[in-house]
């Protein structure tokens, strides 16, 4: 299954519109503290298993402001960044003129073939509405031989898939749905609305990555405190406390995440943050089960570890 999603314009992530992705990286204000962050998130033990150590070189494909490339490059992986934002790249540099980040389109690389040895995309490849052929083939086209695409994108997990299975009337869509040979849930909103993203099970994601020359060899989902389950929490803990929700601040750092443990900051080096914010299973496999259980039913993302064939 893959569903089409809109937003209103003005609201967030709207598929390849360069002003609104500008207007998402301009409200991160503390770029340092970004930065310093980046390497405990629920993406560290996929970083930590798959990123090459040099002379391994990494590519991240849609950077935004940087922020993994500032933290893997202070732990000594020689990793770069490319982002279409210019105004982003161009404040980024400003704060650290020597963060290799570029300006730059993941449709048109600006590398020679055959350049580097990982390619991490997160929540990219899906904001094109055509499709995400154009990424793929360009990551392939830089990836050497052997090399590990590493792509996050929006999950269907099961409580989406029961949800538009039987919310909402399925159709097929047009090209990329002839392509995937699937159904997807086309979720169209009034006028005004723009596209936004694709979602994927690992079915539909699958030949896309195929007849791009990827062979995906694992496909873990992650992230479910952003999925509908932890949503259902972070609200259940609004109404306990009485707090409104701080658009400004992350799920982790809304005052009524104190009700389930406190802040990110507080979390920090206790089990409950590896568990809740790294998910990290690689640090605890007591944790691979039932992460794997939550992820599957309320996953907002999955990782698809794919290997240049």
């Amino acid at each position: 299954m893959i569903i089409k999603g809109y937003k209103r314009k003005g609201t967030g992530f709207a598929g390849q519109d360069q002003e609104s992705w500008t207007g998402v990286w301009g409200s991160v204000q503390d770029l340092k503290k970004s930065f310093d962050n980046a390497d405990s998130d629920y993406l560290a033990p996929f970083f930590r298993k798959f990123f090459p150590r040099p002379p391994g070189k990494i590519l991240e494909g849609g950077c935004g402001i940087g922020k993994y490339v500032a933290a893997y490059k202070r732990l000594g992986y020689d990793i770069r960044g490319v982002d279409f934002s210019a105004d982003t790249i161009r404040r980024v540099k400003d704060f650290d003129p020597s963060l290799p980040i570029e300006e730059g389109n993941i449709e048109a690389l600006p590398y020679d073939d055959n350049s580097f040895d990982c390619y991490y995309s997160g929540g990219v490849i899906e904001h094109f509405e055509e499709g995400p052929d154009g990424p793929l083939r360009e990551a392939r086209r830089v990836l050497r031989n052997g090399g590990v695409l590493l792509a996050t994108v929006p999950y269907v997990n099961l409580l989406r898939r029961m949800y538009f299975s039987t919310g909402l009337k399925r159709r097929d869509k047009n090209l990329l749905l002839q392509r995937c040979d699937t159904c997807a849930v086309d979720v169209v909103g009034p006028e005004g609305f723009l596209f936004s993203e694709y979602s994927f099970d690992v079915a539909s994601a699958q030949p896309f990555f195929e007849r791009h020359g990827f062979a995906i060899e694992e496909s873990i989902p992650t992230d479910f405190l952003w999925g509908e389950l932890g949503l259902f929490l972070v609200s259940t803990a609004r109404l306990l406390t009485g707090q409104t929700w701080d658009r400004k601040k992350s799920l982790y750092d809304q005052p009524s995440a104190g009700v389930f443990g406190g802040t990110q900051a507080g979390l920090r080096r206790s089990w409950l943050y590896d568990f809740l914010v790294t998910e990290d299973w690689a640090a605890h496999p007591e944790f691979r089960l039932p992460l794997r259980t939550l992820n599957y039913l309320s996953g907002h993302m999955v990782m698809l570890v794919a290997r240049a064939v």
